[in-house]
């Protein structure tokens, strides 16, 4: 089931992928900008790519360490994305480095 509001259209997806504090950080953070990032930064229909470092919780867990946000201009776009060579080989270096320390939420950005 989609989410829509009443004549509010769907302008764009996010894949946000959030990474649980890992046992080296210093490791984790030096592998995602020098081999990760460039990975995902040539996804194929990819619209923005922003990432970082948690820096604060408002609501008062510590359980996130680094977030990624990456923007398509729909859901076949990360889907596709996801299947081609450089999805797959993205794939499979986060399970190098971090395999049980992430999850992913699929956003569906809509305008206020």
């Amino acid at each position: 089931m989609r989410f829509r509001r009443k004549g509010r259209r769907t302008v764009a997806v996010n894949l946000v992928v959030m990474y649980r504090r890992p046992p080296d950080p210093e490791a984790f953070l030096e592998h995602y900008a020098r081999v990760h990032a460039p990975l995902v930064d040539n996804f194929p229909g990819l619209m923005g790519f922003q990432h970082g470092p948690v820096r604060a919780s408002l609501a008062g867990a510590d359980e996130w360490f680094y977030l990624a946000v990456l923007t398509f201009a729909d859901r076949a776009q990360l889907d596709a994305a996801m299947a081609s060579e450089v999805g797959r080989a993205a794939r499979r270096d986060v399970r190098s480095f971090a395999a049980d320390l992430f999850d992913m939420v699929v956003q569906e950005v809509v305008p206020s």
